[in-house]
């Protein structure tokens, strides 16, 4: 393959010249004007001539780069209108799910300028941003945000559009250690013997007996709900930008769920008429403050109090992963795996006595 870049000049109406670059790649030809001029002129004056020295410099320093791209990276040279584009432009176009789209909201909020080039993007720009996470966010949040804006530059300095050395000693947001709170079954009792807010109870009940996330249960419609009972949904953390379905979860539900339904109404209305989030939290804390729950109460804790009951009552993670939904077992690990010692002490009891 050849990989030769040209430096040319084109003539411009005004007499001068503009030099612009002109390779082969993957079959096609490709041009990049480089907005670098000279003076064409057959009497130059010492100044111009300086200055096209200057500039021929300049051009033949961007050649030169630009083959060594051309020669080193299986992409070839990246097209100057993406080394170009904004940063947000850039990262936009990568953000496909929910969780990257909140990291591009926060990078508009760090970034004084919003049009900031990709080209222009330094370490000083990426640590900056790694250091506003963490002074705004809730640690392993801003760990998982950093860590997908890492690979929107990760991809960068593959299609090199950004140096190499850009995430050199980086630090990253701190991982903290993730802390379940969960209710017992007992707690789970108490707020459903209760006449409190019997709306949100009802759907903080519901989320308790499936694990089902406030936002799923929001959207649930009937439609959703199959004839033998089971729940039939795309959970909407895991959807893309566009609402796209990533994965559709069958959950069967327990008797204790069933009962909170009501009677069966068309596909397209909704089960529950549920609250907005922020009514649903002012509602739990003051029936946690009734009833005396030395607790938070939100509807995460509903949901990680589904996973942990089931995890005391002797279920293998595995199965309490696909239950809750996890796409990973790994997520089911890190968050459940040390919140009961229950099959620690069955196996260590289990342990025969040896004379000694």
């Amino acid at each position: 393959m050849k990989t030769t870049v040209k430096l040319r000049v084109k003539k411009l109406a005004d007499g001068n010249g503009s030099y612009y670059l002109d390779w082969f790649q993957n079959g096609k030809r490709h041009y990049e004007y480089l907005k670098i001029y000279t003076v064409l002129s057959d009497r130059p004056t010492k100044e111009e001539r300086e200055a096209n020295k200057e500039s021929l410099k300049l051009a033949q320093q961007i050649r030169n780069q630009r083959e060594n791209q051309l020669i080193a990276s299986p992409n070839g040279i990246t097209p100057a209108h993406k080394r170009k584009q904004s940063v947000l432009a850039y990262c936009e176009a990568q953000a496909t799910t929910k969780v990257s789209m909140q990291v591009v909201d926060h990078l508009k909020e760090y970034m004084p300028n919003k049009s900031l080039q990709m080209q222009e993007v330094k370490r000083e720009f990426v640590q900056g941003f790694a250091d506003y996470l963490a002074s705004n966010l809730h640690g392993n949040t801003a760990n998982a945000y950093f860590s997908k804006f890492r690979s929107f530059i990760k991809r960068a300095i593959t299609e090199s559009i950004v140096a190499s050395d850009t995430l050199l000693d980086i630090e990253a947001p701190e991982k903290q250690e993730t802390i379940v709170s969960f209710l017992t079954t007992d707690e789970i009792a108490r707020i459903a013997q209760s006449s409190l807010n019997p709306k949100v109870k009802t759907v903080f009940l519901f989320s308790c007996f499936c694990g089902m996330r406030y936002s799923d249960i929001k959207n649930l419609t009937w439609g959703n709900i199959t004839e033998d009972f089971r729940l039939k949904f795309s959970q909407q953390k895991t959807q893309t930008k566009n609402g796209k379905q990533t994965g559709v979860t069958y959950l069967p539900m327990n008797p204790q769920a069933i009962a909170l339904l009501g009677e069966r109404k068309a596909d397209d209305y909704k089960v529950f008429s549920v609250p907005t989030q922020q009514a649903c939290d002012k509602a739990l804390k003051n029936i946690a403050t009734k009833l005396e729950l030395k607790k938070t109460l939100h509807f995460h804790i509903a949901r990680h109090s589904f996973g942990v009951i089931l995890l005391e009552s002797g279920v293998d993670i595995y199965k309490v992963s696909k239950l809750l939904g996890h796409k990973s077992v790994q997520t089911t690990i890190k968050h459940y795996a040390n919140i009961t010692d229950k099959g620690a002490r069955e196996a260590i009891d289990s342990f025969p006595e040896i004379k000694i």
